[in-house]
């Protein structure tokens, strides 16, 4: 015999008491309705996300699409007015590109940027921009040379009229060249970085210490006397040399270390690929595993955080007995040096007491909240193994974050490009000597533009720099935002696929019949109906990351200027604000699209929905998000150890084969990181909806046979 089945009325009865009971936790996390919206009521017609739609928030993707307009038109100022061989090949100090030849130079063979004077490259950030004069040179220095003996090493820039043998006049003027760093005071043992000649650290220190007094070859050659400045030469080489020296040695170590990395890399790419497709079966296999065991695993968490807090409790409870038995003895070993030095007898006593009260509470909170959140701990846990099922029925999902991470590697490169030609696109700035000498001695040099200034042009100015314009501040402003609104709308457009993909397969009540792909679908809804809305999602996040972009920015400017301390904690307020908005905007935009992919909202009206539903369930939705980061925290940690520890025995036998033997298995350990955050944020996306789906079918069904659930049975049994 089958069970009774219950009248209307009953049922009826039962949905008042269930509704009752719900208002009773008031004030305990289940909020007031009237204050955070009504309840979602019963529609027979609804079966799952609406097929039927409108395009919403055209407006704002009318604006997108201009700015997109404004990103090409950026584009084409930075392909016009930029040069990326500024960059790869150098520039010297005329403003000539070396390797490249144009209407008015050929530099075609002479590849290489040479530093006349390396110990102006004090530090790394100098590279490609040392003070130093630079000329392009077909090959860089062999040899090592402190001082030039040979007057045919001596190196000038192309605005000294060297002549092919040294002369008298012009050995009078040569001390001064050096001092000015027009000609080379001495040559440096280099080799090729990036088109740059830098100092091979290999045999430089030893050659200068040798022959630093005998500064003056070349004048004796001339039969000259040398002049006072050579001991400004001497000086040079035996100080600031060596501090450049070694500091771009450290570059050059780098680059060896870097080069030999590589080389084990590409030696061993065949098992870096093996290494990725085990790190993503192995992310399957965790999502899979969680179909069975997620509530084994979480409330395994949730005990041994319980009990490590309590043995910390009685670890320093026990401290603080020892401790205070010989507080009054000064020798006590037990005292550390610091609470020795202070002076103060007790303050040992109490700063373990301190420690061991604090455990103690938060271990009798921590049971206090379980015990309180047992029941929405178990719809959590169960929230979690629904969606392992779904995925499981549509395996397909997990290769979907290859097509996002495709999208974004392109959005990235084209940014990377065009970013690298405004950076190019500086003008170029040229300067000529006055006449006047400045209060050391050293001629004064006034700016000017070529070929725009005729006097810049008849006084035979130099380059001095490429100077970025205000206008193109403004374009890279510009351009960095684009870049933050469309890494934010590719996501937004992942994400939402996957809500509405989630929603399908749970709004239907027999599985077997989800037809077709359901991802596909809600992929094709959100582009043709809703890329409004995630534009409009997507502009709100990238503006707060533009402003934290000019915060750091703001804040390095005052740094420099060394502002009081209560302007440096404004600073550290408001990024600190910054960072927490940024990651509740993304929160509640995230919840938003799910209700956009459910029921075609607009953003606004959908952001609203989803918050008052959450604020509705407020004690869930912390039990939800906490288990799930549990869950996803152990399968990320999970899936990297046990790559990194199966590939560290594998090339832990192969090290003779490798410089680095631990190169690949890091390598392996970040796509391994990388891989399974890419997997488990889907099923992070499946948990947030599906858990979205069961409130509004807990609000809008009461499980009788007129209004009946959608979710499961093992659900429904958590209800009761």
């Amino acid at each position: 015999m089958g069970k009774k089945r219950k009248s209307s009325t009953e049922v009826e009865l039962q949905a008042v008491d269930a509704m009752e009971s719900t208002d009773k936790l008031k004030g305990v996390g289940e909020y007031d309705h009237q204050k955070y919206g009504e309840r979602i009521t019963y529609d027979p017609n609804f079966k799952g996300p609406i097929e039927k739609r409108k395009c919403r928030d055209v407006l704002c993707l009318i604006i997108y699409i201009v700015f997109w307009f404004g990103m090409f038109v950026v584009c084409i100022y930075a392909v016009k007015y930029g040069d990326p061989n500024r960059l790869t090949n150098g520039v010297d100090s005329q403003g000539r590109i070396c390797g490249v030849k144009t209407n008015s130079y050929d530099y075609s063979d002479r590849t290489k940027l040479l530093f006349l004077d390396v110990s102006r490259c004090f530090t790394v950030a100098t590279l490609f921009k040392c003070p130093s004069y630079q000329v392009c040179v077909k090959e860089c220095p062999k040899v090592t040379k402190a001082p030039i003996t040979d007057y045919d090493d001596i190196i000038c820039t192309d605005e000294v009229n060297k002549p092919d043998s040294l002369t008298v006049d012009f050995a009078r003027d040569l001390w001064g060249l050096m001092v000015l760093s027009k000609c080379s005071p001495y040559l440096v043992d280099s080799v090729p970085v990036l088109n740059r000649c830098l100092p091979n650290a290999k045999s430089i220190l030893e050659t200068f210490k040798a022959g630093l007094e005998d500064a003056a070859g070349v004048m004796e050659d001339a039969g000259k006397e040398v002049p006072e400045d050579a001991a400004e030469i001497r000086d040079k080489s035996d100080t600031a040399v060596k501090v450049g020296v070694e500091v771009l040695s450290q570059v050059l170590t780098l680059g060896d270390y870097g080069e030999k990395i590589f080389h084990d890399l590409s030696a061993a790419w065949y098992w870096l690929i093996i290494g990725a497709f085990m790190s993503m079966f192995l992310a399957l296999m965790w999502i899979l595993f969680m179909s069975c065991f997620a509530g084994f695993f979480v409330w395994l968490t949730i005990v041994a955080g319980i009990l490590a807090l309590g043995a910390l409790a009685g670890f320093m409870a026990y401290e603080y007995d020892r401790v205070k038995r010989c507080a009054d003895d000064r020798d006590c070993a037990d005292i550390t040096e610091v609470e020795e030095s202070l002076n103060v007898e007790e303050y040992a006593v109490k700063t373990r007491l301190g420690i061991a009260i604090f455990f103690a509470s938060a271990t009798l909170l921590m049971i206090i909240i379980v015990i309180a959140l047992r029941n929405r701990i178990k719809i959590a846990i169960q929230i979690i193994k629904e969606t392992s099922r779904s995925m499981r029925t549509m395996f397909y999902v997990i290769f979907f974050p290859f097509l996002t991470w495709f999208c974004l590697l392109v959005l990235f490169a084209y940014w990377a490009v065009v970013a690298v030609y405004l950076a190019t696109s500086g003008e170029e700035v040229y300067e000529y000597p006055t006449g006047a000498n400045d209060a050391n001695g050293y001629p004064v040099f006034k700016e000017c533009a070529i070929p725009a200034d005729d006097v810049c042009r008849s006084n035979n100015a130099t380059f001095k720099e490429y100077r970025d314009t205000q206008n193109l501040h403004y374009f890279q402003l510009y351009h960095l935002f684009g870049l933050f609104w469309g890494l934010n709308f590719l996501n937004a457009v992942g994400q939402c696929a996957l809500a509405g993909m989630f929603a399908a397969w749970y709004w239907t009540l027999d599985k077997k019949r989800l037809k077709g792909s359901p991802l596909t679908k809600s992929l094709m809804r959100t582009l043709f109906y809703h890329a409004g809305s995630l534009a409009f999602g997507s502009l709100i996040i990238a503006i707060v990351q533009i402003i934290r972009v000019l915060l750091e920015m703001l804040d390095r400017a005052l740094q420099e200027r060394q502002e009081s301390l209560v302007v440096k904690a404004i600073m550290c307020c408001l990024k600190c604000c910054f960072w927490c908005l940024e990651k509740v905007l993304k929160m509640l935009c995230k919840n938003a699209y799910i209700e956009i992919a459910v029921y075609g909202y607009g953003f606004c009206k959908a952001a609203r929905k989803a918050f008052f539903l959450l604020m509705r369930n407020v004690l869930r939705l912390i039990a939800v998000d906490k288990v799930s980061d549990i869950i996803l925290f152990l399968g990320k940690i999970i899936v990297t150890t046990c790559v990194v520890l199966a590939s560290y025995n594998f090339f832990k036998d192969k090290q003779d084969e490798y410089n680095y033997y631990l190169a690949p298995v890091v390598a392996l350990g970040i796509f391994a990181y990388a891989i399974s955050s890419a997997f488990l944020s889907v099923y992070e996306m499946g948990i947030d909806t599906v858990f979205f789906c069961f409130l509004e079918d807990s609000e809008r069904n009461d499980g009788s046979a007129e209004r009946p659930y959608f979710m499961t049975k093992n659900l429904q049994k958590l209800l009761t």
